[in-house]
């Protein structure tokens, strides 16, 4: 690349010296590595005025290096109420650092931040050039106002994963009485601070970081890249004065925006004492109101302003039938509060597997609430979004991490439940034949529990027949059956379970070679890929749950035919887990068992050949053949 260098610059002699700086052929080769996209400058400017007002100016340039970074050119960003949005400009260069277009009002996309709100004032501006000649440039500069604050901006250098970054600075300005709050991960030392009259100037910057990938059983994404948190002590937003200095603190300013917003209608009353009075145990009580909800409720969200934080009126729920995560948690607090049930709205992070957390750093870490009921020596927590979960259960959405109790005194931190090994489990029958075809009848009985339940949970309650049908003919590892029939029955427990029958034919499901016939036993649980240790591990490895897989197969074989061959039984255990694959034959039938457990944990990088050849030897005894020959007369 760096042969042509002095051609490419005599070249461009005349251009623009910003255009320079955005030739592709400047690229380190060392930026380039496992990258889609190079950041190729980045400045993310935080200037506070006060407790209510602060101004964020950000300006980037990422070049893109092929189609894969195409998702990474377009710009988008948010306003509302409480944020203004304006000074959007950007341009567009070509591999050589041409400038070939600039913004157009007209071009910049302005649409609801959620489509599926029954009402909200969040909105996004975006826009695209729509250019797919590789390399290219996209530049982009905008300025918000935040009238209140109550989070600002993380800084995160390394955006995505294949994003390469040849520099970016933070900076963030205050007043010099303002207490600045700061959490910084993976940066090389403290921030540059200067005092300039009357502002505090912190800095930080980072230059030439290479392209990261996750790495198979990384550990969160947010806990292995750059990034620094900023946040408030003392806060203002729309009327709401609070401070974050302690989670506290946090939760005293949580309980303020909810203060006097649970109380019930008198028919709701009514109903709650109608529903609960003649039922003694507690927990058959909180099961019984929460039904309650879900059946006379349902999940939309409704922002605006503070609303994004604030939950509405108990009795706006009671007469609309509707609310948000946090309506719906603050009547659900209001319905056990009329039955005498005391319960805490809790605020967490949700999201399948996003766990990653600053407990020592108070601040805005949050994106849902639920509720949380304390019965003696145990808690009995409810997602009070969902319509089909049943009381108690929380599943991977908001389990096993950090969540902030709101309680009379302020904001308790504490952890959800962990599911164990023995919660986590299904257990697979399946009784098949085969002709001398290779044609294969199974019919197969699945028991999903716990984190187990979860996708099956979903997929029965929120997909139509046809597109269940559709997702179990892509589910089995065969390469051509049809689903015949299938149905489900669930059981609703604090670990709840679902049983799955379904049969299927595959055509062709054994190899047919001349008199012998070539199967693999295990047809639905396959560890997907192979590890390698080419690349160097550079992160820990990490389980985020512990799970137990039962598998096994009786297959009768066609008159006429015996085993010729099967696997040798393989039996492994180590701090990763255990594995078991058996096989039995007898006359005319073959059984295979598959046992395989995992355990929740953490493990140094140097672990990682151990960790790959015990992955690797599951993968292939998962592949194992069973040979059948036709016997001779």
């Amino acid at each position: 690349m760096k042969n042509i260098l002095f051609f490419v610059l005599a070249s461009y002699i005349c251009a623009s010296a910003t255009a320079q700086n955005y030739n592709a052929l400047l690229i380190p080769d060392s930026l380039t590595k496992h990258a889609n996209v190079v950041g190729r400058f980045e400045e993310l400017h935080i200037i506070i005025k006060d407790i209510d007002k602060a101004i964020i100016r950000h300006k980037y340039a990422r070049t893109i290096l092929n189609e894969a970074g195409n998702k990474y050119a377009p710009y988008i960003n948010d306003y509302s109420r409480l944020v203004d949005l304006s000074d959007i400009d950007g341009n567009l260069y070509d591999a050589l650092g041409k400038k070939l277009k600039n913004v157009k009002k007209k071009d910049i996309a302005d649409f609801s931040d959620d489509d599926e709100a029954l009402a909200t004032d969040s909105r996004l501006k975006a826009h695209n050039f729509f250019y797919f000649q590789y390399p290219y440039t996209v530049e982009y500069e905008d300025e918000q106002h935040y009238n209140g604050i109550f989070y600002l901006p993380r800084w995160q250098p390394e955006r995505y994963e294949n994003f390469s970054v040849q520099e970016s600075i933070l900076i963030v300005e205050t007043p010099v009485d303002y207490k600045l709050r700061y959490k910084q991960a993976n940066y090389p030392g403290e921030p540059v601070i200067t005092q300039d009259k009357d502002k505090m100037i912190y800095t930080w910057r980072v230059k030439n970081q290479p392209a990261r990938y996750v790495q198979p059983y990384s550990p969160p994404w947010e806990e292995t890249i750059t990034s620094v948190l900023v946040a408030p002590t003392q806060f203002s937003i729309q009327g709401f004065a609070g401070s974050m200095d302690t989670w506290q603190n946090f939760g005293t300013f949580c309980q303020a925006l909810a203060a006097g917003r649970d109380e019930l209608d008198d028919a709701t009353k009514k109903k709650v004492h109608e529903i609960t009075d003649t039922i003694k145990d507690q927990r058959r009580k909180i099961a019984a109101l929460y039904k309650y909800l879900q059946q006379n409720t349902r999940y939309i969200n409704i922002q605006f302003g503070i609303g994004g934080w604030q939950p509405f009126d108990a009795k706006y729920v009671a007469q609309k039938k509707y609310g948000d995560c946090k309506a719906l948690s603050n009547f659900m607090g209001a319905l056990l509060k009329e039955a005498g049930i005391n319960s805490y709205y809790t605020v967490i992070k949700a999201g399948e597997n996003k766990t990653f957390f600053w407990p020592d750093f108070p601040s805005t870490q949050f994106n849902h609430a639920i509720r949380c009921v304390p019965l003696g020596e145990d808690t009995m927590w409810l997602e009070c979004t969902s319509e089909t979960l049943p009381a108690g259960y929380l599943g991977d959405f908001t389990c096993n991490r950090p969540a902030l109790l709101i309680t009379e005194t302020g904001g308790k931190l504490v952890r959800t439940p962990y599911y164990s090994e023995n919660d986590n489990q299904y257990s697979r029958k399946i009784e098949a034949t085969l002709n001398e075809n290779g044609d294969l009848t199974a019919n197969v009985a699945t028991i999903y529990k716990g984190l187990e339940y979860d996708d099956v949970h979903n997929h029965f309650h929120y997909l139509n027949k046809e597109d269940l049908k559709k997702y179990l003919n892509e589910s089995f590892d065969v390469s051509s059956y049809e689903i015949n029939d299938f149905k489900y029955d669930e059981t609703n427990a604090s670990i709840p379970s679902i049983t799955e029958q379904i049969s299927f034919l595959s055509n062709s499901y054994a190899h047919v070679s001349g008199k012998r016939l070539f199967i693999t036993p295990n047809i639905v649980e396959h560890n997907p890929i192979k590890l390698d240790t080419s690349e160097k591990r550079t992160v820990d490895i990490y389980y985020p749950y512990s799970f137990q897989h039962t598998d096994t197969f009786y297959i009768a074989i066609p008159a006429g035919y015996t085993v010729e061959s099967v696997p040798k039984n393989m039996t492994v255990s180590n701090k990763f887990g255990s594995y078991e694959a058996t096989y039995a034959v007898s006359d005319d039938k073959i059984s295979y068992t598959r046992l395989y457990k995992r355990v929740l944990g953490r493990f140094p990088a140097s672990d990682y050949p151990e960790f790959v050849k015990f992955y690797n030897d599951m993968y292939k005894a998962d592949r194992s053949q069973v040979v059948l020959v036709k016997k001779t007369n």
